[in-house]
């Protein structure tokens, strides 16, 4: 955890990644890690293969996601010029279709922070806890590494609940 916390602290684009089809875990804890990143300053940005359901669209900054089968350009624009990429909810790159490619031929460091079995390998860090109810529980914890809990606002509290 501690190379993880050096990497984030050093980075200065940082791309947050989620499965096709976005359900309350995948959006909720992919904004709470955009809030939190916020908050320490980072530029920082969400890609999600396709859209969402709309009754998700009650959080903040739902508007500033970039859905990459509307806006591919962009999207790998950003991809490309990211540091980190954090792939949250998905074990498998074949579980962000198109979106998949461009994040498999990044050279940005990749974390992935997720709670579902058998991860593909693709990234340079893993924080992956099986037992765990929800992507968004993790996030929660990974913010409690960071020693920075005082940054946990209702915003970012709303998005962890949602994912729970």
């Amino acid at each position: 955890m501690q190379e993880i916390i050096k990497i984030v602290s050093e980075a200065k684009n940082i791309v947050i990644t989620t499965h096709k089809s976005p359900d309350g875990d995948a959006i909720g804890s992919s904004l709470a890690l955009y809030h939190f990143l916020q908050k320490m300053n980072k530029n920082v940005i969400i890609v999600v293969p396709d859209v969402f359901p709309v009754f998700l669209n009650w959080m903040e900054a739902t508007d500033e996601i970039i859905y990459y089968d509307n806006d591919t350009d962009k999207a790998n624009e950003l991809i490309e010029q990211a540091s980190i990429i954090f792939s949250l909810d998905y074990n498998a790159l074949s579980r962000i279709a198109d979106l998949g490619d461009a994040i498999g031929k990044t050279s940005a460091k990749k974390i992935v922070i997720d709670h579902h079995q058998n991860p593909q390998e693709f990234a340079d860090h893993y924080i992956v806890d099986t037992t765990c109810c929800s992507t968004a529980q993790l996030i929660y914890e990974f913010i409690e590494n960071f020693n920075q809990l005082g940054l946990l606002d209702k915003t970012i509290g709303e998005c962890i609940y949602c994912g729970i």
